[in-house]
């Protein structure tokens, strides 16, 4: 193993030999990985959905890589940015899925075993980096992620490129640790291909600059540089360039978004965004996550701690001072919680590995084994009923997900329109479910209303009005505006039976996930046509099969 410069190694009696040396086994760390792979996999096979749609869009966008290229056109978003100035904000992400998202009927399938594989990294990687700087049991250390709280749970199983940015942040923090900004600049410019957001390695960079420097009173200044000019430089040398410009604009919008009321530019607020940006009260954070919100407070307080401060050692301040600026950004933005859990588990373990040095326990051990070994199970069991509780709660957001809404309606939309024909979707959410099945369509907007906020203000007001619970749908308006015949919606939006029974117009195809309404004007479904949910059509048509039956 080796040794951190400063940092006296604890000694090896610390805790009995057994637990010695069951950590430095080279079999439980293996153990743990599988683990994690097996959790992973259980939980996305074990539903016929999955935990979050824009993983269908990840999928398909995959599956049809080889064919579409790099194109600078999305056809698919009619009324979006993404329309003529397309720009994979994920480039590298979809790149990796595209062995795994073969299977043109459903590629989703694949996507959940690369899904299993990347959460599998994250916890391997963070394995590693805290092996590599000498801090003691990292296995726990590794494995206290699992009892962090449902919400970090939940997001792993999304199918996005989120966990592929933990990974990188994870290697970011060893190059950061060890002070190797050239390294950095390298990963920042390889992060800016693959994540939405290319600042971040910059952003954490910052907080743990400060920490550092707070005990040895030197600025590494080479570090947060190194990470932020990497960003840029991925965004000026990217396959998508100038398009990238429009992606970083998006996502000024975005952010200025979810601050609400306290958004700097009134203007450029957009509602409906996804929930995952919005912040949430301290109790609901404390339900959601008791462990994380527990260990925050204790490195808070460590940290401010002048006695504690002295022990610990640079870098080990440098990551609680992260840790701590991740946890400021999601009280703000719900979401970020994806990098303060593995960000806390790597302060505590660094904390610990400082606050320990050379201590000698082996006295107080010898005096109360039984105490201590007590102690050491009601800790375990503690950690296990935390990992057990968010295991339940994810398998419940996962069990109450539906399987792809569009999969039986694309039968309809192959035989009675032409291919290209454009399709409103009244609800931008709509599009992830859409775009997986009837990719044979164009739609209007997907994945984030601020694309076609900047596209087309006007439009955007006109979808957001129409999709409004009181508000009267105009059909022939809605038709008139953007060219098309029918709209598709899926019949979670409850809105929309309202509207049918006030008469404004009937559907010509329904089934139990969704409905397609005719724009022109308002009629009867046509006595020729099945109204009733056809069977799937064969594979490489667009639809898929059911996966209760594979």
């Amino acid at each position: 193993m080796t040794e951190t410069p400063g940092v006296v190694a604890p000694s090896e009696s610390i805790l009995p030999g057994w637990f010695e040396r069951a950590c430095r086994s080279r079999f439980l760390p293996w153990l743990l990985f599988a683990y994690v792979f097996f959790m992973t996999g259980r939980i996305h096979f074990g539903s016929e959905g999955i935990a979050e749609r824009d993983g269908y869009y990840h999928a398909r966008l995959a599956n049809l890589l080889p064919e579409i290229g790099m194109s600078r056109e999305f056809r698919w978003t009619q009324a979006s940015l993404w329309k003529e100035r397309f720009c994979d904000k994920e480039f590298l992400f979809h790149v990796l899925m595209v062995p795994f998202c073969r299977d043109d009927a459903e590629p989703i399938w694949g996507a959940k075993w690369f899904s299993a594989l990347l959460v599998t990294a994250v916890f391997a990687a963070l394995y590693y980096v805290l092996k590599a700087n000498s801090v003691r049991w990292p296995l726990l250390f590794a494995a206290l992620p699992l009892c962090m709280g449902e919400t970090w749970l939940i997001r792993m199983m999304f199918i996005r490129s989120h966990v592929l940015s933990i990974l990188l942040t994870i290697a970011g923090m060893h190059f950061l640790i060890r002070s190797r900004w050239k390294a950095l600049a390298v990963l920042s410019f390889v992060y800016s291909w693959s994540y939405t957001f290319p600042f971040t390695l910059a952003a954490t960079a910052l907080p743990f600059v400060a920490g550092r420097y707070i005990v040895e009173r030197r600025l590494d200044w080479k570090s947060p540089a190194a990470a932020f000019g990497g960003a840029v430089s991925g965004l000026l040398i990217h396959p998508y360039t100038p398009y990238t410009l429009d992606s970083i604009m998006t996502l000024a919008d975005i952010l200025n978004s979810g601050l609400g009321r306290f958004a700097p530019f009134k203007s450029r607020v957009v509602s409906g965004l996804g929930g995952e940006l919005y912040s949430r009260t301290m109790l609901e954070f404390f339900a959601s996550s008791p462990l994380l919100v527990l260990s925050l407070i204790g490195l808070f307080l460590l940290g401010w701690s002048i006695d504690a401060r002295r022990k610990i050692s640079p870098e080990g301040l440098g990551v609680l001072y992260a840790a701590i600026a991740w946890v400021f950004v999601t009280a703000i933005y719900n979401r970020f919680v994806e990098y303060s859990v593995p960000l806390t588990a790597m302060a505590v373990a660094f904390v610990a590995r400082d606050l320990l040095a050379g201590a000698d326990l082996s006295a107080p051990l010898a005096r109360r084994p039984r105490l201590y070994t007590a102690s050491a199970l009601l800790v375990a069991l503690a950690l296990a009923a935390l990992h057990a509780r968010g295991l339940r709660e994810t398998h419940k957001v996962l069990d109450s997900c539906d399987p792809p809404r569009f999969r039986k309606a694309v039968a309809w939309m192959n035989h009675h329109l032409a291919p290209g024909e454009t399709v409103v979707n009244l609800h931008w959410d709509d599009f992830p479910d859409l775009f997986y099945d009837c990719y044979r369509q164009n739609f209007l907007w997907g994945l984030d209303p601020c694309f076609t906020y900047r596209y087309d203000a006007e439009k955007y007001r006109l979808l957001k009005k129409a999709g409004s619970p009181s508000e009267i749908l105009d059909p022939e308006k809605i038709g008139e505006t953007f060219n098309a015949r029918y709209m598709a919606i899926s019949m979670k939006k409850g809105v929309y039976i309202g509207v049918i029974v006030k008469g404004r117009f009937k559907p010509v195809y329904e089934d139990e996930y969704c409905m397609i309404l005719p724009l022109t004007k308002p009629l009867d479904p046509d006595p020729t046509l099945d109204n009733k949910a056809p069977a799937p059509p064969p594979s490489g048509s667009g639809a898929g099969s059911d996966p209760g039956k594979r």
